[in-house]
């Protein structure tokens, strides 16, 4: 007589269009469940997790055996650098193209396979997907398939390159950061990115606005004043495009303030309205629409992140619970790389550090007070190596004179007076990830810029004399267009290239300096909404000075006895998330539980 084994699983996500439900479902085990079936649910709970973890979509989960490899291979680490040099690869290759850096000029037949070569490597990532999602989700999801369409243009261009073996306008060269953007060790990137474009609508709104004024004033100027900078409604535009960035002031008031002094009107209520009004309600309009993307963005990060638990956790469930064993197991696939001893707090791994705490505490009890305030070592640190900087002063030791020039960091030490200061300093530390992520994007559109740069402007500009480097477009110039992003005289760069080409290349100077301006005005907004964020964060938790973060404990329970696992990781701004907005999470975890997205 056969015995079958039933129990009630507490919930059971049910997929409908994108959205999931948790419903009661009753589940029959077999009695010859055996390990290998439980190592399957293993890993199925650990890509669960891994999904939440990394924000994809479940609709790209592997639904049969036959996805799986396919699966497994695209999220291995070897993959995930192939895929990134890959990205490298293509885009260095714009130093390697004419017109190129002389160091870096590579021969057609050459940067053309490289180019191949790479593009090759992104195909058969993107064959993977296909093998593991299924022609159908492979064809549903938007950015595989922008990547895809980006892919095949580059290809066909390569190729007709190798053909006709002399170098075309390839404007779509623009397009490679999108490979990039796409690789797993960008994942950030390609949230700021999502984020910029989810924070545009009001943005854009306030672009019109603004546009609006201009060209009200741009009329205004043509009627009233007689200056050749207000000759017809383009100049006249244009004049007052570059007044926006302060850059022709006042050189573009002058004429027709020496003529009349009321002249003097116009300009002063334009800059008013346009650059004092106008651009700093933008400013809030980005603050106000960044920090509520930031608030949805945590909460969809949130549930995702449950309901992928909630999958794991539907997996590992048996009729006694989750045991302990089941736990390791889903570890064994989740963190392959962690040893039990690390599952089970390391305790023989870190003897080493408490055999020297020991040490210090033997000593006394002075040492180890001292030693446990971060500023104290950092205190104990530059005094030290003021110390050695003296040394080397007094015998004149050369080969290691450079650590003179740490003695500057003690001026560090005027952090410590003031609270303020300290976080203002705090919150510089906690920003540096997500700013060099934020300065990656806007590397990004430089790079974009450039290439267009390169194939519109390359040569046109002093041919055959005046070498002047910083307004050339020979090379992928970033320090032109830095200097076009610092604004100062950049008009005069836009009008030789007027100059030599056509008036339609301001559109190119114009578009420039407003997405850059979106994209710097955003990342103002990403540092004051953490400021205040950190503030708020300050005065709700007076013990906001922690370095680390315990995690909550879980028990697991084996069938003999009841093991406590308590971890401790770093703390990330997802944590004091929740802990800042848990009056919300509750209300919405109240209101998602019959529904979680």
């Amino acid at each position: 007589m056969q015995h079958t084994c039933h129990f009630i699983f507490p919930f059971t996500l049910v997929t409908d269009g994108g959205r999931s439900s948790i419903e009661d479902h009753q589940v029959v085990l077999p009695p010859d469940f055996d390990a290998s079936a439980w190592n399957m649910n293993y890993q199925e709970a650990a890509i669960y997790l891994q999904e939440g973890e990394n924000n994809d979509k479940f609709f790209s989960h592997p639904r049969t055996c036959a996805a799986l490899p396919a699966y497994l291979l695209v999220h291995n680490t070897w993959f995930y650098l192939v895929e990134l040099a890959a990205a490298l690869l293509i885009i260095a290759l714009s130093l390697c193209e004419s017109p190129a850096v002389p160091y870096f000029q590579l021969s057609i037949p050459v940067h053309g396979a490289l180019e191949i070569s790479g593009l090759l490597l992104v195909a058969v990532e993107l064959a993977l997907k296909m093998r593991w999602l299924g022609p159908r989700t492979f064809l549903r999801h938007r950015r595989t398939m922008l990547i895809s369409m980006v892919l095949v243009v580059q290809l066909v261009e390569a190729i007709v390159l190798l053909v006709r073996q002399t170098s075309h306008v390839r404007v779509t060269r623009a397009l490679r950061p999108i490979f990039l953007v796409d690789t797993h060790y960008c994942g950030v990137l390609r949230r700021n990115l999502r984020q910029i474009l989810q924070s545009l609508p009001p943005i854009l709104d306030m672009m019109v606005l603004l546009l609006y004024f201009m060209l009200i004033f741009a009329l205004l100027g043509m009627m009233f004043l007689k200056i050749p900078y207000f000759t017809n409604l383009e100049s006249s535009l244009v004049s007052l495009f570059v007044l926006l960035t302060t850059a022709n002031f006042p050189d573009v008031m002058l004429p027709s303030y020496a003529s009349s002094h009321w002249a003097c009107l116009f300009f002063i209520t334009y800059l008013s309205i346009e650059l004092y009004f106008i651009m700093n309600l933008l400013l809030a309009v980005v603050f106000d629409s960044f920090n509520e993307v930031e608030k949805l963005k945590f909460k969809s990060l949130l549930l995702h992140k449950r309901a992928a638990t909630e999958h794991a956790y539907r997996l590992l469930l048996s009729p006694q619970g989750v045991s302990f064993r089941h736990f390791m197991g889903l570890m064994r696939f989740f963190r392959p790389r962690r040893l039990e001893q690390d599952v089970l707090l390391a305790f023989k791994t870190l003897n080493v550090i408490y055999c020297v705490e020991a040490m210090l505490k033997i000593v006394g009890l002075g040492p180890t007070c001292y030693f446990t305030s971060g500023w104290n070592i950092f205190d104990f640190l530059v005094t030290l190596s003021a110390l050695l900087g003296l040394s080397v002063c007094l015998f004149n030791v050369n080969s290691f004179y450079f650590i003179v020039t740490l003695r500057p960091l003690r001026l560090l030490r005027l952090f410590k007076v003031k609270k303020r200061f300290r976080e203002v300093l705090g919150t510089m530390f906690e920003l540096f990830p997500r700013m060099a992520s934020l300065a990656l994007t806007l590397m990004v559109f430089y790079y974009s810029f450039g290439i267009v740069g390169m194939e519109f402007f390359a040569g046109v500009l002093y041919p055959g004399c005046c070498n002047f480097p910083i307004n050339r477009y020979d090379v992928l110039s970033t320090v032109t267009l830095f200097g076009l992003t610092v604004v100062n005289n950049w008009y005069i760069t836009m009008e030789g290239v007027v100059s030599q080409t056509s008036r339609w290349s301001r559109l190119y100077f114009m578009i420039f300096y407003l997405v850059t301006m979106v994209v710097l005005t955003i990342i103002v907004a990403f540092i004051l909404e953490a400021f205040l964020f950190r503030m708020n964060y300050n005065r709700l938790n007076t013990s906001a000075d922690g370095k680390t973060f315990l995690a909550p404990f879980a028990r697991f329970h084996s069938t003999r006895s009841v093991i406590l696992f308590r971890g401790q990781r770093n703390r990330t701004k997802s944590d004091l998330s929740i802990k800042m907005y848990k009056n919300e999470i509750q209300v919405l975890m109240g209101g998602k539980k019959k529904n979680i997205l």
